[in-house]
């Protein structure tokens, strides 16, 4: 027969067990919704820095237009004849594929036949991807090149295979500012450009996907007759992001075998080994796998490269992204990011290794749900046999592990574990123990002193 200590030991073990569960299960509910909430956030980037340094691929090289080339170039923007030199002396490689992250939406009319140039020189080799962006503040004023970009980007755009939630948004098909309509028409691909997709500056995902219905403005010009006829009006197309164009190109992926899935996947219904199969969110967005700062892939000098200085074999079957390094200039082509700041082109970059590499990082409802079942079953059987005044540097310790262990599970298997939940799950766990075992014990000995004294025989 156990005793009134024994009782009460185990009434305590088994309350403190209880009332962890019971907050694990609350806590759950809170790691959720916390998941896009700044403080989560922060702490997902402080997990990807603590990480060991990843590897990178070895076939993706930066064309960096830096500070030496400006500086010997004039400020930009430049004269679209200038970015003919670079696309010509790419080209004169043998790179594999060339991400030009500058937007072109408008004619060069300070340059008059600057913007053929251009483009002849897009038409060298198809292997050209360019930048667009999304505006929804555009001004209503489309003229008859606005519409020709428009109609001219549906040979982009997936108008199949497509299945989306009532938690989509969906955008405006005539608010993409894509490049000039004769630039689309060289062009291998154009997709989003990477941009915040929040409240937050820090860009953390990659928009892969925008659902769009397809609608056309009224021009503010007449429409000459060689403007080609749009072939997807009111259809439901998705618009690719960058990363995604250059992906597909590079796997051999049509447009057929390309399954979009908002709030599950993109998958890639051809033959590959291993299977690909992109986690995306109900936006269609997917977290970037950041291997590091910038500066992780190898930036060569454009300047260098337009006069011969640089090794053409640097460029030999890699994929090129060129854009802009100075973080001086005053484009929008230096991004925050979980390292902190990085030219656009090199977050690009990241993004489609992250696709080529099959390294996407994830965060389900089941890995939430794993975490903090284990994390609550570890502290309410390990907390009530430990001393009331040991309890406080334990909580620190478990802290301290789950986080460790939380990189080690974002290094090895791309998890991201919820952190501040499972932090303050940890430390009222710690307090709960702390504030019953007293109220136990008093209890406990209140009975011993209340037993009769029985005298020795």
């Amino acid at each position: 027969m156990r005793t009134a200590a024994e009782q009460n030991s185990l009434l305590y073990r088994a309350g403190v067990f209880l009332i962890v569960l019971v907050l694990g299960l609350i806590l759950y509910e809170l790691a959720l919704s916390s998941w896009n909430t700044p403080v989560e956030l922060g702490t997902y980037d402080m997990l990807l820095r603590m990480r060991p340094i990843q590897p990178i691929r070895n076939d993706i090289v930066i064309l960096a237009i830096d500070k030496k080339t400006i500086a010997e170039q004039g400020p930009l923007p430049w004269s679209r004849a200038v970015h003919a030199q670079i696309l010509r002396a790419l080209q004169r490689t043998d790179a594999k594929c060339i991400i030009y992250d500058m937007l072109f939406p408008q004619p060069d009319s300070e340059h008059p036949g600057a913007d053929r140039v251009f483009w002849r020189a897009m038409t060298i080799r198809d292997d050209v991807f360019l930048p667009m962006v999304y505006d929804p503040l555009r001004e209503a004023d489309w003229n008859w090149e606005d519409l020709r970009a428009l109609i001219l980007l549906e040979k982009f755009v997936l108008d199949e295979r497509i299945t989306y939630t009532d938690r989509t948004p969906k955008y405006r098909y005539y608010y993409f500012i894509p490049p000039w309509a004769d630039f689309i028409s060289a062009a291998r691909g154009v997709g989003i450009d990477l941009t915040p997709t929040g409240p937050s500056p820090v860009v953390r995902q990659a928009q892969l996907a925008s659902l769009a219905t397809v609608k056309y403005p009224v021009p503010s010009e007449p429409l000459p007759p060689t403007t080609p006829l749009p072939k997807l009006t009111n259809d439901t197309v998705v618009v690719p992001g960058l990363p995604l164009d250059v992906s597909r190109a590079l796997m051999e992926v049509s447009d057929d075998q390309t399954q979009v899935t908002f709030g599950d996947s993109i998958t890639f219904l051809a033959d590959l080994q291993p299977y690909v199969q992109i986690p995306i969110d109900d936006a269609g967005r997917m977290m970037i796998n950041y291997a590091g700062p910038a500066g992780s892939y190898p930036y060569v000098s454009a300047i260098d490269l337009i006069q011969g200085k640089a090794d053409a074999g640097v460029f030999d079957d890699k994929i090129v992204f060129v854009g802009v390094t100075d973080p001086e200039t005053t484009l929008p082509s230096i991004l925050r990011t979980s390292f902190g700041l990085m030219p656009r082109a090199e977050a690009t970059a990241h993004s489609v290794a992250t696709i080529l590499d099959r390294s996407y990082i994830t965060r389900t409802r089941q890995d939430v749900l794993v975490a903090m079942l284990i994390l609550a079953i570890i502290i309410g059987l390990l907390m009530p046999i430990i001393p009331r005044w040991d309890l406080a540097p334990m909580g620190l310790v478990l802290c301290l592990s789950y986080i460790l262990i939380a990189v080690m599970i974002l290094t090895l298997l791309h998890h991201a574990l919820p952190m501040i939940p499972a932090l303050i799950l940890i430390l009222l766990g710690s307090s709960a123990a702390a504030l019953l075992k007293p109220a136990l014990f008093a209890r406990d000995k209140e009975v011993v002193e209340e037993e009769p004294h029985t005298p020795e025989t």
